[in-house]
């Protein structure tokens, strides 16, 4: 493939000295001009993989005498750089495993014999084989030729069986079509370039008119390349996956309502029913399952990023709000507690963002209060409150500095019509969760009551715990009251902040410890709602003090914040301290589980039993059946109701709440341990 693209990249030059030969760096620009589009072709071709070839591997169900089975088992695909390379299934059914296929020895039901996979042509090209003794024979054909017999069987539990694929990545191997094809690819590729040659100062007066929506665009991507990177990393837990039970796309809107309310009282609705809309845009398939339950919350946190940088800019100035926006993609809290969350703590950053941006037009408006301004409002209320019962503190803090504001006559009555109107729809919702929640939970509540250096650890964990975030939000804390005193109007955000944040802590605190420590609701991550406020104030506060240095000292005052948002990021240790995060994190490896239990043979078997402790609503069906493609496996929490003498086996996934003492005496009373998976931590039982 290399030759043909370095032959189109030297056309493309030729026809670019002739499209320019009235620039002066005509040469140049020909040359970047080429390397651009050639970049641009060979990734769009990587992803769609064009030209593409085809193999068709059929399980032949056939062994060497040898052999104990006729499992086939597709590792890989690699390169002679034993890089591996990507393909897609076109046609038939086995059960993914990570790079791989597997046909055989496995626990799903509808496999196809035969499976087609289409890879993009190149040379030097082999398909790995896992080659045990457990392994059969496989036909393969490359591009519809003849079949070939291969045996993956080898007298070892874990070998390779490697298989040479036909070099089709020169020239003369490509055909006319895929040439063709290539051609047009250039071709609309060079019109779309070229006219946006053309228009070039267009481009250049846009981007200098908004400059700073194009760096906070930046900024955004570039915390989502970090979410990206890790989103895949470790399993969801039990909470995540009940929500992904709960709005499985297989439901009904009305059914997702109704099960939320069966079986998830304790969290309003939005996200959930958002997840249930946009499951059914997650592809079918192995393939990345868990960052894509995640996605929805990468993409919200995403435009949170943007979202916030704007909001910022608009209620103090542009560099609080590129700070600020620098702080948020290095907080590792938001990122694995928000970004990673598949909950409605999703989209406690975008909606509490949302809740301020209305809250600065309120007070632009001031006593000329609008209509428009107050449905916004009314429905920004409504949006934080149904994403988590902490957003009704959250609006309360708003609505203490706005009574504030109505007696000092910088506000009309009218003021109130949006928490009017917006109790007046959510109370019938919030009178009916409360009952059902009640039935369900009674008088206590899983959480513990806070105490007095409790409120210093939620700080600290709101801060990610780092110790220039700390210092910022001191400063701009400080600072805030200095300019009450001096009777400084500008603030008057900061002070709304202070007080929403210092309204909802403390009414939090106050029911935790005091009023019923029983139902205690004081936990760090219901607190997420106040992260973005916190880190505007100390947004504020580096501002504050940076400027009071370089105004009217330094002329290129953008070039410190620049070099300081650099710095910042580079300070955060973000990647490393999400990692970190991550691993320590209470894990439950539902994911891996799942994973394992379908590669055994024998876990759908009528005689074999999969127990799991913990598992709310159907979530874990997502993994079981990799969403959809396969029926999961059935499995149960306990032994209530079941005949125990009609199994032989029993696998057992003892996570969260351990499997209890009676349960756990009748296992051991018919069964004993014969192994345990590490990874996934699944254990292997036998009838006594």
């Amino acid at each position: 493939m290399n030759s043909i693209y370095l032959v189109l990249w030297f056309a493309l030059v030729v026809l670019n000295l002739i499209l320019f030969k009235g620039e002066k760096n005509k040469l140049l620009y020909s040359a970047v001009f080429g390397v651009i589009i050639t970049v641009i072709v060979i990734c769009i071709n990587i992803f769609c993989l064009f030209p593409s070839d085809y193999i068709t591997m059929r399980a032949l169900n056939e062994k060497e005498v040898s052999a104990e089975n006729t499992y086939i088992t597709v590792q890989n695909i690699k390169d002679k750089n034993d890089n591996t390379l990507i393909y897609k299934v076109s046609d038939g059914k086995w059960l993914d495993t990570n790079d791989g296929q597997r046909w055989g020895g496995v626990s799903v039901t509808g496999l196809t014999d035969s499976l087609t996979i289409k890879l993009q042509k190149g040379n030097n090209r082999k398909i790995n084989f896992h080659a045990t003794r457990w392994g059969g024979k496989v036909a393969i054909s490359f591009n519809g030729s003849s079949e070939k017999i291969v045996s993956t069987y080898k007298d070892s539990d874990n070998d390779v069986m490697s298989v040479a694929l036909p070099n089709t990545g020169s020239i003369t191997k490509l055909g006319v079509i895929n040439i063709l094809l290539l051609f047009i690819e250039y071709f609309v590729l060079e019109v779309i370039l070229f006219l946006l040659y053309k228009i070039k100062d267009r481009i250049i007066l846009f981007i200098k008119r908004h400059q700073y929506e194009c760096i906070a665009v930046v900024i955004a991507f570039v915390g989502f390349v970090i979410m990206m990177s890790f989103g895949n990393y470790k399993s969801t837990w039990m909470d995540d996956s009940a929500t992904m039970g709960i709005a499985a796309k297989n439901r009904s809107l009305g059914n997702v309502i109704e099960t939320i309310l069966k079986e998830e009282s304790t969290t309003p609705p939005l996200y959930t029913i958002a997840w249930h809309y946009f499951s059914k845009l997650i592809p079918v398939g192995a393939g990345a399952l868990t960052l894509w339950a995640r996605m929805l919350s990468i993409i919200a946190n995403t435009i949170g990023f943007y979202v916030g940088a704007i909001v910022v800019r608009k209620g103090w100035n542009k560099y609080v709000g590129i700070i600020f926006e620098m702080l948020l993609i290095t907080s590792n809290a938001l990122i694995v507690n928000s970004g990673f969350a598949v909950r409605s703590y999703g989209f406690m950053i975008l909606m509490s963002l949302f809740l301020l941006y209305i809250i600065i037009r309120r007070f632009e408006d001031g006593t000329d209060s609008k209509n428009k301004t107050t449905a916004l409002y009314t429905v920004a209320i409504l949006a934080i409150c149904y994403t988590h019962y902490f957003g009704i503190l959250t609006c309360f803090g708003f609505f203490l500095y706005e009574c504030y504001l109505f007696i000092k006559k910088r506000y009309t009555y009218k003021f109130i019509f949006s928490y009017i109107i917006a109790g007046a729809v959510y109370l019938p919702w919030l009178i009916v969760n409360y009952i059902i929640t009640r039935e369900q939970w009674g008088s206590v509540f899983w959480i513990s009551p806070p105490n007095y250096s409790s409120i210093i650890s939620i700080l600290l964990w709101l801060s990610s715990s780092q110790e220039l975030v700390i210092l910022c939000l001191m400063l701009g804390f400080f600072i805030t009251l200095y300019k009450v005193k001096e009777n400084r109007v500008d603030i008057s955000l900061n002070i709304a902040l202070i007080i929403t944040i210092a309204a909802e802590i403390a009414i939090v605190f106050i029911y935790s410890k005091y009023i019923n420590p029983k139902s205690s609701v004081w936990t760090n991550r219901y607190f997420l709602n106040l992260l973005p406020y916190m880190l505007i104030i100390a947004s504020f506060g580096l501002v504050s003090v940076i400027s009071f240095f370089v105004e009217d000292k330094i002329k290129k005052v953008s070039f410190v914040y620049a070099v300081l948002a650099f710095l910042i990021f580079v300070n955060s240790n973000v990647v490393v301290r999400i990692k970190g995060d991550m691993e320590g994190m209470f894990y439950q490896p539902y994911r891996e589980a799942a994973e394992y239990l379908l590669n055994q043979p024998d876990a759908n078997s009528s005689d074999t039993l999969v127990l799991i402790s913990s598992v709310y609503s159907t979530g874990w069906d997502y993994y079981l059946s990799h969403n959809g493609k396969f029926e999961p496996l059935s499995y149960k929490k306990n032994f209530d109701g079941v005949d125990i003498q009609k199994y032989k086996k029993v696998y057992l996934l003892d996570i969260h709440i351990k499997l209890d003492d009676n349960n756990r005496k009748i296992l051991e009373d018919n069964f004993h341990q014969v192994s345990q998976d590490e990874k996934s931590t699944v254990q292997t039982y036998v009838r006594n």
